[in-house]
């Protein structure tokens, strides 16, 4: 997902030159969805996983003053 890559390089390019600030990532509330008949399977999932990943390069990217978050 071109979305997970572009936060990834992003966010270390951030903490390389020691630049705070935000990077803000766009979900849909399908991504809570549990069934295909809601929303399509792919969606769900490629949503997810834009979620789950901003969780984990939050994490990351914390002591260095970069915070990452997930609108709806």
């Amino acid at each position: 997902n071109s979305n997970i890559i572009l936060s990834q390089k992003v966010g270390h390019q951030m903490k390389k030159k020691r630049t705070k600030g935000r990077i803000i990532n766009i979900s849909s509330q399908n991504s809570k969805d549990i069934e295909t008949g809601l929303s399509n399977g792919s969606k769900i999932i490629a949503h997810n996983s834009i979620e789950k990943y901003a969780k984990l390069l939050a994490r990351e990217l914390l002591d260095s003053a970069v915070y990452v978050d997930v609108v709806f």
